[in-house]
């Protein structure tokens, strides 16, 4: 393929897995594909190293916001949104997905690129894909799946991995995450978010989510009142007041942002360490949305810190958790889906975002958004990775032991939650050993396996033959 120079473009560093990930899509014989990775994982990056060998480059993306950080990236490009100048002569043009469907003339584009990809399943976004029909597609993203969890095989055809959340930490491209929480999920907020902020994380610069645009504007003055300076960025804010609140963060004069609806996607903000979950999230891809705004690095941060108030991360895990994404099933996590709304006609359990039953049909009546209440409970500290102190590691055991004996899982189950958030194997005794044993042991029969197969895997996990 032909290499072209898209000049000025704006330098930063390389890493070993973006150039990988850009060669595995130039050599890839598929048309349509994804490449994912944490938030941090420097995506524009490689999007930088697979443009430069196209002679033209269409960039879509939903936001203003995110046009505005793709030109730190590429200043020369053409712009195609409101109250820009555009300059169909340069080989690389960035657009709103608003403003090209607005537009007779559409520039060429031997590369299109669907920036925040997840959205894809919005009939736009599909308008635009149509109208070049010979281009190859590259959807960015780190969450890909739908915000109903349902996968985006229908509109792509290969995914990539660029790097997982502990590879970028191991490589300190991403920071450890420290969570405060309930000691279980409560679905309302455990505190009060102004006393939880105060006890937690004062001083430091903070991003609370809440439900609600009036919920956002009170938790904004309650912050106020407490001598704490906040401000509200919301959605049908003025496109200039919230470039300047931002602003005014990014310059350290407001401590904390309420927002509802926003800075979700694409914020940029290294030295954010401090997250607040004040509302519900319906999903994983939210979750991860909203969690990933705080892991980037910046000098002096040690780590993230997410104040979970409805205790979220009981459901979805840690935001570093190796997680397995698929075009064909979405996010394979079964032990993480949320699954809590009832369908009143058949009874069937399904995920609190979808509108209408899948088994009866049911369309649900569109509620009028509550008030969360607020309880006084005890936060408890969780980490993820091995460096977890000693005491949160033996919490979380007998948490995990708690919810198998009510699930009726095996000791397995324990194990292997276990693994994938510390990196190593739990301390249990014997018998808890030759539990999960014996487990592999029914397991293996079922399968028509060697009993054998049982002890290898006892012997991978403890370095010993089981002695039963």
């Amino acid at each position: 393929m032909t290499k072209t120079t898209h000049a000025n473009w704006r330098a930063g560093e390389r890493r070993a897995y973006q150039d990988d990930a850009a060669e595995r899509f130039i050599s890839s014989n598929h048309r349509r594909i994804i490449i994912t990775g944490p938030t941090g994982c420097g995506k524009t990056t490689i999007l930088r190293l697979i443009a430069n060998r196209y002679p033209t480059v269409l960039v879509v993306c939903h936001r203003r916001e995110l046009v505005e950080q793709l030109l730190t990236y590429f200043p020369d490009a053409g712009v195609i949104c409101q109250g820009y100048d555009p300059d169909p002569e340069q080989p690389v043009q960035i657009a709103t997905v608003q403003s090209i469907l607005s537009r007779e003339n559409w520039p060429k584009a031997d590369l299109l690129v669907f920036d925040e990809c997840h959205h894809f399943a919005a009939d736009s976004w599909r308008m635009v894909s149509a109208h070049y029909p010979r281009a190859r597609i590259l959807g960015l993203t780190a969450t890909p799946v739908r915000s109903d969890n349902k996968p985006l095989g229908n509109a792509f055809d290969h995914l990539m991995v660029a790097a997982t959340p502990g590879e970028l930490v191991k490589s300190g491209h991403l920071v450890k995450c420290k969570i405060l929480r309930p000691t279980e999920y409560v679905g309302d907020l455990a505190q009060c978010p102004v006393k939880a902020y105060k006890e937690n994380a004062e001083e430091k610069q903070a991003i609370v989510y809440v439900h609600g645009v009036k919920r956002a504007r009170e938790l904004a003055l309650q912050f106020e009142e407490e001598g704490i300076s906040a401000r509200a960025v919301l959605g049908e804010t003025d496109t200039d007041e919230r470039a300047a609140t931002m602003a005014a963060f990014r310059a350290g004069k407001i401590r904390v942002i309420t927002n509802c609806q926003v800075l979700t996607e694409g914020l940029d903000f290294p030295s954010l360490a401090v997250i607040i979950l004040a509302k519900n999230i319906g999903s994983v891809a939210g979750y991860l949305q909203i969690t990933g705004r705080a892991l980037r690095p910046s000098p002096g941060k040690t780590h993230a810190l997410l104040i979970d108030l409805p205790g979220v991360s009981h459901i979805y895990g840690s935001p570093l958790k190796k997680r397995l994404f698929t075009l064909e099933q979405g996010i394979v996590d079964p032990d993480k889906v949320i699954r809590v709304k009832d369908c009143p006609q058949c009874g069937n359990a399904m995920h609190p975002v979808i509108k209408t039953c899948e088994r009866c049909d049911y369309v649900f009546p569109i509620q009028a958004m509550k008030v969360p209440k607020i309880f006084s409970m005890t936060l408890e500290a969780h980490w993820a990775g091995s460096d977890t102190p000693d005491e949160h590691k033996l919490t979380e055991l007998e948490r995990l032991k708690a919810v198998a004996r009510r699930r009726g899982y095996s000791m397995g189950f324990v194990i292997k939650e276990y693994r994938t958030l510390f990196g190593e194997n739990p301390d249990l005794t014997q018998e808890e050993k030759l539990s999960a044993y014996r487990s592999d042991l029914a397991y293996a029969r079922e399968r028509g396996y060697k009993p054998a197969w049982a002890g290898v895997r006892f012997k991978r996990l403890w370095n010993h033959w089981p002695a039963c």
